[in-house]
């Protein structure tokens, strides 16, 4: 089996209201699934997932350099190129679950 992948999940050229569009689905629905899951796991074990509510703020301040980018596009009539690799590769699920408390600790 192989153990990497790469996808390309956006890999177009756009204008800057469609890029726009493209942009904040994508972070929007991050955001959403993390808040989800700050829920589920503070009413199911009490806890306050650091790492996750961190995380959603590294996702807003992308949201906001997005903001000046397409404002520039837009204020200078160009489109915006947009590549967006996903890169999927498999682990042990132990060493999943490791990450994840590593990430705990540190935050």
């Amino acid at each position: 089996m192989q153990q990497e992948h790469s996808v390309h999940l956006v890999n177009s050229t756009y204008s800057a209201d469609d890029a726009s569009n493209v942009l904040y689905s994508l972070i929007n629905d991050k955001i959403r699934f993390l808040q989800g899951q700050i829920l589920s796991r503070g009413e199911r074990f009490g806890d306050e997932c650091a790492h996750l509510k961190n995380r959603c703020g590294d996702l807003k301040e992308a949201k906001e350099q997005i903001n000046q980018l397409i404002a520039e596009a837009k204020d200078n009539g160009y489109d915006l190129r947009i590549e967006c690799p996903i890169n999927i590769s498999f682990v042990p699920a132990q060493e999943a679950v490791a990450t994840e408390v590593m990430a705990k600790a540190e935050a």
